[in-house]
């Protein structure tokens, strides 16, 4: 299998946050933490690759403004969602990285379907950001590096990899 041209990390950004992690070493890892530390999580670990000059990237799901989301409870979720989007595009520009990779939300949860994340083994479940952070990782990764994101379709055997 090609090796991908980096690591990548997603986030699911909010007060709880989901991150997946995509590394040449290690594979697929994801979980949820707090803002706070899921922001500390991704400075370390920039911090680590960018100290072996291995490269990463960064990719984030978008916040969005909409009415729904503007009274009450959400307005706050807003809130975290911008912090940690902020946070995330000061660790590029801190360690030297490409700029932060957006990722619409509707793009990612239509693309990394449920039975997708299960074949590719990126499934954790009970953690509903978590899984939504591997869905930005999918859409991330499949428009960033094609060829990589095709070598691991077709292992999943989902897809024939063609096209």
């Amino acid at each position: 299998m090609k090796l991908p041209a980096s690591n990548y990390l997603a986030v699911d950004p909010g007060e709880t946050s989901g991150w997946a992690l995509l590394t040449l070493a290690g594979g697929f890892h994801s979980g949820e933490l707090s803002y706070a530390d899921m922001i500390e999580n991704a400075r370390e670990s920039t911090a680590s690759l960018a100290g072996q000059n291995v490269p990463m990237m960064l990719l984030c799901e978008r916040a969005y403004a909409s009415t729904k989301n503007l009274s009450g409870g959400a307005l706050h979720s807003l809130e975290w969602e911008l912090e940690t989007i902020g946070c995330l595009k000061w660790i590029t520009r801190l360690y030297g990285l490409v700029p932060l990779k957006i990722v619409g939300q509707s793009e990612s949860k239509n693309f990394g379907t449920n039975e997708l994340l299960e074949r590719l083994g990126w499934w954790n479940t009970g953690h509903k950001h978590a899984n939504d952070a591997a869905r930005v990782l999918t859409r991330g990764v499949s428009e960033v590096d094609l060829p990589y994101w095709k070598s691991l379709v077709k292992e999943s055997g989902l897809f024939d990899g063609e096209g």
